[in-house]
């Protein structure tokens, strides 16, 4: 008997290491609306290019969508994109993939809200290789925070162009969270500054129409009372112009000046204002997009802008916009720089951490608080929708910490 148990053991050991060699990047969920999911992997190029998802709203996981095959690599491996769609809104989900004979672990992930749907995001950037070991330990702690969806804002490697630091810098310490909940992302400068880009590879995300600029550079996507945009205003050879005349510029203008949604949420890598190190060199993001949020929030629109590449927290406001950077998911800090921007801070703080953004009361309200690494609140600020929804409601920490 005792055999018998050691040769199960055996076998069940042996498949298991035999689906982890399957999979170069185990199964993440990305992009989602309130009745589809997108979930991408990678196998090696040994590996059938087949791609099929196995789902449900319990692990039974009762239905199967066979997609199409694998986008080859050469020298890598294969990139899948499964889109599952005709789901419910806000539902949590299990899934597992493969080729028909050897699947991965099961997941989750979750669908959009719908309007009135109460939820939270996570968001924050500047991983940049797991520095300091402090993304791995995030995402051990993010896990008990049952996000609804995270943003990140960019600077996920060092080197951007370089496949070999996307598994250990990114794909392998965030597991935990990756297998757990869906995710969006700006593009940062440590992706684009070096040419060639992997991060499009990797990343499946709406996209704008077509007009020269890549796709997937810059977006918009509903998600309940929120309307969610990504721009990149990373401002170099790599990167799609946003000066007057430029197709992303008008494509933002055109966004904001057409949607209904209670909120927009815009998402950049790079700050328009900041006391930052960075934000001496924003000549052009105050030249081309401060103007343009000002305008519409003065016409109404409740716009907070969510940025990060300062490696600190930040909630500064000017004319009726509000402006954070939720968090640095390293272990390289730095404090203040630029005190042309100070006017316009509320609250600073340099730590390592990242912020939970809560919709609240239908729609009405949203909550920003900010986390060092073990989780604890050390700031956190509420506004309501409204034609006043930027004064300031509620500063419970007020101040600056260095």
């Amino acid at each position: 008997m005792k055999r018998f148990a050691c040769f199960l053991f055996f076998i069940c050991f042996s498949v298991h290491l035999l689906a982890e060699e399957r999979f170069l990047k185990r199964p993440y969920s990305m992009s989602p609306t309130d009745s589809s999911i997108r979930i991408v992997w990678e196998t090696p190029e040994s590996s059938p290019a087949i791609s099929i998802v196995k789902y449900g709203t319990t692990p039974d996981l009762k239905s199967t969508v066979r997609g199409p095959a694998g986008r080859r690599i050469k020298g890598e491996g294969y990139i899948h994109e499964v889109v599952i769609t005709g789901l419910d809104p806000f539902t949590r989900y299990y899934y597992k993939v493969g080729d028909g004979d050897i699947f991965s672990d099961v997941c989750e992930t979750k669908t959009a809200p719908s309007k009135g749907m109460s939820f939270r995001i996570l968001s924050l950037g500047d991983i940049h290789n797991d520095s300091g070991g402090v993304w791995r330990k995030l995402c051990g702690k993010l896990i008990g925070e049952r996000m609804d969806l995270t943003v990140f804002l960019g600077d996920f490697v060092n080197n951007g162009s370089r496949r070999d630091e996307w598994n250990d810098g990114f794909f392998v310490p965030g597991y935990p969270l990756l297998a757990k909940c869906p995710i969006i992302s700006t593009i940062g400068n440590h992706e684009t500054a070096f040419g060639s880009s992997t991060y499009y590879d990797y990343f499946s995300l709406p996209e704008h129409p077509a007009n020269g600029d890549d796709p997937e550079s810059y977006y918009g996507m509903n998600y309940g009372d929120v309307k969610i945009i990504a721009v990149n205003l990373n401002d170099d050879d790599y990167s799609p112009a946003f000066s007057s005349g430029s197709h992303q510029l008008a494509w933002l203008d055109n966004e904001i000046k057409n949607d209904d949604s209670k909120w927009i949420f815009i998402f950049s890598h790079v700050n328009v204002i900041s006391t930052g190190f960075h934000g001496q060199w924003s000549d052009n993001q105050k030249k081309y997009i401060k103007p343009l949020l000002e305008k519409y929030s003065q016409k109404g629109k409740n716009i907070i802008f969510f940025a990060g590449d300062e490696h600190n927290f930040e909630h500064l406001y000017d004319k009726g916009v509000n402006y954070f950077r939720p968090g640095s998911a390293n272990n390289i800090i730095r404090g203040r720089f630029n005190m042309s921007d100070s006017p316009f801070s509320v609250f600073f703080k340099a730590t390592a951490g990242y912020s939970t953004i809560d919709l609240l009361k239908n729609g009405t309200k949203v909550r920003v608080a900010a986390h060092d690494i073990t989780g604890k609140i050390f700031y956190d600020v509420e506004f309501t929708a409204g034609p006043k929804a930027f004064i300031k409601e509620q500063n419970r920490t007020g101040g600056i910490i260095y």
